[in-house]
């Protein structure tokens, strides 16, 4: 990383170099850039007692964060657990709000539970996989583990160190 005088003399040697080159001047549009805003935070793929859906049922898990300033509504997102294609769409309107976290499990039944508990239609492998967060339109990857997650143990969470980040560097 630069220090500030160091990074100061950069840009000094860059407008520098310009001048002798009589660059002309123009403003040019630089493209649209969305920073992440909501990542897969933690997960947990071998649950026997650390966390119980609404029917005291030690499901999987995976906890989404919104890492942005504005509240996202995840309705027709997808999460999946295959980097092939999604698998499970959020069926309901789900907002995060910003510095906010949700846990949605993944058990295998497919279903929103009256207090509003999402279930996708997959289970974690405690043996390693790859999670994903697709945008609505299928293919867009928001955030994703960087790589099959290694074999879980029991009970034990795997998550992010950096909220900043888009993969779990697992």
């Amino acid at each position: 990383m630069l220090s500030l005088p160091n990074l100061r003399s950069v840009f000094r040697r860059r407008s520098t170099v310009s001048r002798r080159r009589k660059c002309p001047s123009a403003v040019e549009n630089l493209e649209h850039r969305t920073l992440l805003a909501v990542v897969v935070s933690e997960f947990m793929a071998s649950n026997e007692t650390a966390l119980f859906d609404a029917d005291q049922n030690a499901s999987d898990w995976i906890e989404l964060t919104n890492t942005g300033s504005q509240p996202i509504d995840l309705k027709d997102w997808y999460l999946t657990d295959t980097a092939n294609y999604p698998r499970w769409r959020f069926p309901i309107s789900t907002v995060i709000h910003s510095s906010e976290s949700m846990v949605v499990f993944a058990s295998g039944r497919d279903r929103v539970m009256p207090n509003g508990e999402l279930h996708t239609n997959f289970r974690l492998s405690s043996r390693g996989e790859y999670i994903g967060l697709i945008h609505p339109d299928g293919v867009t990857v928001e955030s994703q583990t960087v790589r099959r997650f290694p074999r879980e143990c029991t009970n034990i969470s795997y998550g992010e160190g950096s909220r900043s980040a888009s993969t779990l560097l697992v």
